[in-house]
């Protein structure tokens, strides 16, 4: 508490809130952002920038260091329910077999007998897979 006031801090590349769609303008809300030192071209890229670990009044809309990939799969995410369509899962090989592998525990999980199987084991094969 700050002056008798709840202080909150949120740490977000969810940059959308800053539309007032999301999120009313209100006067017990400030925006800060990390201050950041560009070169004169104002390149967003990595290793051109200089952190200056310094909390100012303001918001940047770019998200330094975060892959491109990612930044597209969020629009795409953020962009499916207005557009009323639901968004697919991305298929990638080691989400795949860790899916695969969630499936298979949970089969075993539910195939256990607590009264006529053995605990100790199952526990151990639980754990090794």
């Amino acid at each position: 508490m700050f002056c008798g006031v709840f202080q909150v801090l949120v740490c977000t590349h969810l940059t959308e809130l800053l539309d007032e769609s999301y999120l009313l303008k209100s006067e017990k809300i400030t925006f800060c952002t990390m201050s950041v030192l560009r070169p004169e071209d104002a390149s967003a890229d990595i290793e051109d920038i200089v952190f200056l670990y310094r909390l100012v009044p303001g918001y940047t809309l770019l998200s330094y260091g975060v892959p491109k990939a990612v930044i597209d799969r969020a629009a795409l995410i953020l962009g499916s329910p207005g557009n009323n369509q639901t968004t697919d899962r991305m298929h990638n090989e080691r989400i795949l077999a860790q899916d695969q592998q969630y499936k298979n525990t949970l089969e075993k999980m539910l195939a256990f007998d607590t009264i006529r199987d053995d605990l100790r084991s199952f526990s151990r094969e639980i754990l090794a897979s």
